[in-house]
């Protein structure tokens, strides 16, 4: 073969080889853009902010109770994506609307309940970067009820006077049914929601959880409590007795995190596939447990109100 002509026919496979990179790229990207993102039966939403306790605290939720969820299940209001937190299969949402204080936690609340609602889930779990989460078990306890009927669970109690929908201490988390979520988002429309959650927050010294409860209760729906959500720090001792029944912990350290998740990961699978255990011995500490949380959120409340009204 000739020059000229090994010279043609080497650019012509240069060309075959481009078209066929090009286009198996493009159909990649197709089959990427157009497949239909799977729909959570759950969505957990950490608030979260740019602070380095936030950011040890998120980076310890990634590395333990949600390094496992599902595509569509997690999602992290309250900051950019960092570097290092490579989470493909969750959704990042900076909300620049919402400050990194006391006050943007009920923005980044109500933020987190419109793009839950957007996914299509079932369930919005309203959460921080200082809670851990069992999210099997969690699960298994919302089985019981139909998403698709307006729900609102957590540990009622706290602003009681506040909010007629029974007060509402988000610490141990909020968990807002679809069709809750048809009645307070879809049925206004998001602008309004956002509009009327914020001027519920301003008038209760933004307590993101209080003004959620106001809002449910401007649609007549009530609080119910879920038994295991706790709202209240714990010890060591305690964090290990109840890591078998418990829904979810609250102001728990990274270090507890891993440990808790160390502890878990070192139990049968057999039993931890069965779910809570449910022992009166449980129910009864846990009961005692809220009644103290409730009692304290309850006057830390009336004196940080009464410093917002000043």
């Amino acid at each position: 073969m000739q020059a000229a002509e090994l010279a043609r026919s080497s650019s012509e496979l240069d060309r075959m080889l481009w078209w066929k990179e090009t286009t198996t790229t493009t159909a990649t990207w197709l089959s990427k853009t157009l497949t239909p993102q799977p729909v959570a039966a759950v969505v957990y939403s950490i608030g979260t902010g740019n602070h380095s306790a936030a950011r040890l605290g998120l980076q310890a939720c990634l590395s333990t109770w949600a390094s496992n969820l599902p595509a569509g299940a997690l999602q992290i209001i309250g900051r950019d994506q960092p570097a290092e937190m490579i989470y493909s299969a969750t959704a990042w949402d900076p909300a620049p609307e919402c400050e990194d204080s006391h006050a943007g936690g009920a923005c980044k609340d109500a933020v987190g309940l419109v793009k839950g609602y957007k996914s299509g889930t079932g369930w919005v779990v309203l959460l921080g970067d200082d809670n851990y989460v069992f999210p099997h078990r969690l699960e298994l306890a919302l089985a019981q009820f139909d998403p698709q009927e307006p729900r609102v669970l957590g540990i009622p109690g706290c602003s009681a006077a506040q909010c007629s929908a029974g007060g509402l201490c988000g610490g141990g988390g909020q968990v807002f049914s679809s069709g809750a979520l048809e009645l307070m988002i879809r049925a206004s429309g998001v602008e309004a929601f956002l509009a009327e959650q914020k001027k519920e927050a301003e008038e209760v010294g933004n307590f993101g959880d209080l003004a959620n409860c106001r809002v449910a209760s401007n649609r007549s729906l009530h609080v119910q409590e879920l038994l295991g959500l706790h709202g209240w720090a714990e010890s060591n001792e305690e964090l290990a007795k109840d890591s078998l029944e418990a829904l979810t912990f609250h102001y728990i350290t990274p270090a507890q995190m891993f440990q808790v998740q160390k502890s878990l990961d070192s139990m049968p699978s057999a039993l931890m596939e069965t779910g809570r255990l449910s022992t009166s011995e449980y129910v009864q500490r846990y009961q005692q447990a809220k009644l103290k949380h409730v009692n304290e959120q309850q006057q830390r409340r009336t004196s940080l109100s009464a410093l917002h009204r000043s």
